[in-house]
């Protein structure tokens, strides 16, 4: 699951040493503008509130006093895995991130919600599986005791992916799918022998518990 899969929205473009005017006329028909530097590089966003005000203020802003009201954001880059975007959601207090290219030019924003969603659907849950996501330290990368733990409580596993950690000092994630949406005694048994384990349950109120479980996993992330 990487950024690429999510939709990026291409905002207006402004250049900061564009005349004021210009900016203007990028709002028209966008919900926020998004600034460049003179090497294409993301500075921040501008929100319509903010530049409505300077537009009808009786002395309107220069373009070097616009740029003092620029929202900061954080970017990812496109090919990065959505855990490790996951991990800078809580600090993007308005909703999106920027992504930027491998040479970190701006490409769009991605919202919040998106990255959310696209963790859910790549969970592959349904109405009769569970998903449990495992730590596991690149120094005990073994699978097998956590294979082992988990069908001796009578659990078949029905699917294993490992998600490789963004830097080394992380550790990597390991969704395991299982057969029942009943995840309290795999998750029993894998803790009491220390393993960090997020479980996922379906139901009949599977989206928003599955969202509250994923906020929860993107706050332990960013921490």
């Amino acid at each position: 699951m990487i950024i690429d899969q999510l939709p990026i929205v291409y905002p207006s473009i402004w250049h900061e040493k564009e005349p004021l005017e210009r900016l203007w006329e990028s709002l028209l028909g966008h919900e926020e503008v998004a600034v460049i530097d003179s090497s294409g590089y993301l500075k921040g966003l501008l929100l319509p509130d903010i530049i409505e005000a300077a537009s009808f203020s009786e002395m309107p802003k220069s373009s070097a006093a616009i740029l003092d009201d620029i929202i900061s954001v954080p970017v990812v880059k496109e090919q990065d895995h959505v855990f490790n975007a996951a991990k800078i959601i809580a600090h993007a207090s308005e909703g999106f991130i920027g992504v930027i290219s491998e040479n970190n030019s701006f490409k769009g924003y991605i919202k919040t919600d998106s990255i959310k969603d696209l963790i859910i659907n790549g969970l592959n849950l349904t109405l009769e599986t569970g998903v449990l996501l495992v730590e596991l330290s690149a120094a005990n990368l073994s699978i097998s005791q956590v294979v082992q733990l988990i069908e001796q409580e009578d659990i078949k596993i029905m699917g294993l992916t490992v998600h490789r950690p963004a830097t080394e000092d992380q550790p990597f994630l390991v969704s395991i799918k299982l057969n029942t949406p009943d995840t309290i005694r795999a998750t029993a048994s894998l803790r009491r022998y220390e393993y960090v384990v997020h479980d996922f349950s379906s139901g009949a109120s599977m989206t928003d518990e599955m969202r509250s479980r994923v906020d929860e996993l993107i706050h332990y992330l960013s921490i």
